[in-house]
């Protein structure tokens, strides 16, 4: 069997992605008596998980090594600010932040990402089911709205976890900064599936009702004139003699 074949299922690496650094930051506050140490510990636990991953496949992807590099310089920073557990907290709120910010300003300039994205594959891949959408009526307008949702999304949560770095206690941010992503994101993911689905339930049902064209009638070979011959032609303009 492949490695592709058998890598973890997607739904599996998501929750392990939530639900690890939560129980990992309960468990080690617990035994170290220090939430920035707790903290520590716990943000790092999907960042050895990205690299377990990308050793196994052994590939890192672009999303991965940014993760990596985000958890590092926070540390970095937290380790010269004499412990100071902000920068592992700000820290959770650039990766979503970013790419929230990223898909609002590609919607501002009229080139919004998943569109660009999709025309990007369905020109690299023309066979895939990506034209297909892009050249159904609505695909463009579907692409930007789950566009809209993403940067929506990504943004609020971002926004949550600075509100609660500049507000909150260290060991209380660790339980409910997961708590607001976990409500955040599920709930815009929520929301995307309901409209994707949707969309998916009008486009087949357009494709469905639109009328088809009819079949060509097979023509009577005995209706078609047949061309006269140039000698024929010659023969009936001659004068009898």
């Amino acid at each position: 069997m492949s490695r592709a074949g058998s890598s973890p299922a997607p739904a599996v690496r998501i929750a392990a992605g939530l639900l690890v650094p939560l129980v990992a930051f309960l468990a080690f506050l617990q035994t170290l008596g220090n939430a920035t140490e707790a903290l520590a510990v716990a943000e790092a636990m999907p960042v050895l998980w990205v690299l377990a991953y990308a050793i196994w496949r052994r590939r890192l992807e672009p999303v991965g090594t940014t993760a990596v590099a985000g958890f590092a310089i926070a540390l970095l920073l937290t380790i010269v600010l004499g412990g100071s557990p902000r920068p592992l907290e700000l820290h959770r709120a650039v990766f979503p932040g970013a790419v929230g910010l990223a898909c609002l300003i590609s919607l501002a300039a009229g080139r919004p990402l998943l569109l660009i994205a999709a025309i990007k594959r369905r020109d690299n891949r023309p066979q895939t089911a990506t034209q297909t959408t892009l050249d159904t009526p609505g695909g463009h307008h579907a692409l930007r709205v789950v566009t809209a949702l993403i940067g929506i999304t990504l943004t609020a949560d971002a926004v949550a976890q600075v509100a609660l770095a500049l507000t909150v206690s260290t060991s209380t941010f660790g339980v409910v900064a997961h708590i607001a992503s976990w409500a955040i994101i599920g709930t815009g993911l929520a929301v995307g599936v309901v409209y994707v689905r949707r969309i998916r339930a009008r486009l087949q049902h357009n494709r469905m009702s639109a009328p088809r064209p009819e079949p060509a009638q097979p023509t009577d070979p005995a209706a078609i004139p047949r061309p006269q011959s140039a000698a024929h032609g010659a023969d009936a303009h001659e004068l009898p003699t």
